[in-house]
């Protein structure tokens, strides 16, 4: 989790960050210095937390004690020019390799199994599309006429480095706009984050530019998943864009998976055993400049072993971020840490959680593995009654179980679910 510190008063060296019951806690300084925002001093910390589900935790920051006189060296004697390599980013799931000479993804490989899943001499990256005129408008990517990578980076430049995360940023010129990508890997990400900031000004006329994002796949595959509410549709290999909510995975039989998960953009197009996605479409069509100006978008790219459900979870760790609240030390009833709601069950998700006029819990979720399942839920407060509901709210025949603190509940496949909950805490 990144946190940003306002107004910190000591020397960020000593910097110390300990969980509620003191013990030390991973941590990375990002900044070197305090950056100024209006009369405000800020830095960012990066830790290393564990969450109860649907609860939360306390980390605290303060300042170590000086035990010693500090000497601070130069940490390189290095004096030498520097070469451009390609820059590895590594953790103990993937490795990923920066072409140097233009800033494009050229190698990523599943370390637990040691498989590559790029085209060997292809590489990764934004793609400029000169798209038919015709078949364009603000809703219909039209037939593409040409498609050339955008590969004139201009600076290469690493931004981070340490233990829970490194990154490197590409700066690029595309025609007459402009692009950064800041390539991310944290320790224990099982994909690498692409943020991009897009600064575009091309416009329609002939033609209409597009601008993608495609990866060359390394193997060959005709099935593609891509997730709708709830579930998950499987396609075949399609020469147009096919909606997806959160991600699109190339399903591969004989190994892992190339997945890419967006934030922002849903128009995915896996074709000619490549998976590419929409970000940028200046139609004319009813707007004549409908997309000029800044576009901020982020990015995912991994391998998984091609199950729908771990794609799936694999998106929402990603999409929701974990929220902090910064606060100087007080007083208060609630414990440092706790845990509201476990969901326990193979393939299932809980999409939504809400009280009813009454007071009561209402969690609804879904199977998304294509078995029975079943889910066990577990609460902070003890369980006075539980019962199935269609979503309405209005109760239905479904084989449920209440013991102390847990619900279960059987889960067909592909089904929708909700449960409403009545805690003894709210029994007047």
């Amino acid at each position: 989790m990144e946190l940003t510190v306002w107004d910190w008063t000591g020397d960020i060296r000593r910097i110390q960050v300990k969980d509620y019951e003191g013990n030390p806690v991973p941590y990375q300084v990002l900044d070197e210095e305090l950056n100024t925002y209006w009369d405000h001093k800020y830095m960012r910390v990066l830790v290393e937390v564990t969450v109860p589900a649907c609860g939360y935790t306390t980390v605290v920051l303060s300042q170590s004690e000086l035990l010693e006189y500090p000497v601070y060296l130069q940490e390189s004697t290095n004096q030498v020019a520097r070469l451009f390599d390609d820059y590895i980013l590594e953790n103990e799931y993937i490795r990923v390799r920066i072409d140097a000479r233009n800033g494009r993804i050229r190698s990523l490989t599943d370390k637990e199994t040691g498989e590559e899943l790029i085209r060997d001499q292809k590489t990764a990256g934004l793609n400029f599309v000169d798209t038919e005129t015709i078949t364009s408008s603000a809703w219909d990517i039209g037939r593409h006429l040409a498609c050339t990578p955008v590969d004139q980076c201009v600076c290469l430049e690493k931004v981070s480095t340490g233990e829970l995360r490194n990154s490197v940023k590409a700066t690029y010129t595309i025609r007459n706009s402009k692009a950064e990508i800041t390539y991310v890997l944290e320790a224990g990400a099982r994909a690498l984050r692409m943020e991009m900031k897009i600064d575009w000004h091309e416009i329609g006329k002939e033609t209409i530019p597009v601008l993608e994002y495609k990866i060359p796949l390394s193997y060959t595959t005709d099935e593609f998943h891509y997730d709708v509410p709830a579930g998950i549709v499987k396609r075949a290999p399609l020469s147009n864009d096919v909606p997806g909510l959160r991600f699109g995975l190339a399903k591969n039989t004989s190994g892992k998976s190339a997945v890419l998960i967006s934030d922002c953009k849903y128009g995915y197009r896996g074709y000619q055993d490549a998976l590419g996605l929409t970000l940028i479409n200046s139609s004319t069509s009813p707007d004549p400049y409908p997309e000029r100006g800044n576009h901020v978008i982020t990015l995912w790219l991994g391998s998984y072993d091609g199950n729908a459900a771990g794609a799936e979870e694999l998106a929402w760790d990603f999409q929701h971020k974990l929220f902090y609240q910064p606060s100087n030390c007080h007083k208060g009833t609630l414990p440092m840490e706790d845990g509201f709601l476990q969901a326990d069950g193979d393939n299932v998700f809980i999409s939504a959680i809400e009280t009813d006029e009454e007071g009561n819990l209402l969690v609804r979720g879904y199977e998304l593995g294509g078995e029975k399942s079943q889910v066990k839920l577990s609460f902070n407060d003890e369980v006075e009654n539980a019962e199935a509901v269609n979503l309405f709210g209005k109760a239905r025949d479904a084989q449920i179980e209440t013991e102390n603190n847990r619900v279960t509940i059987m889960v067909n496949p592909y089904s929708v679910f909700e449960i409403k909950v009545k805690l003894m805490s709210n029994t007047p």
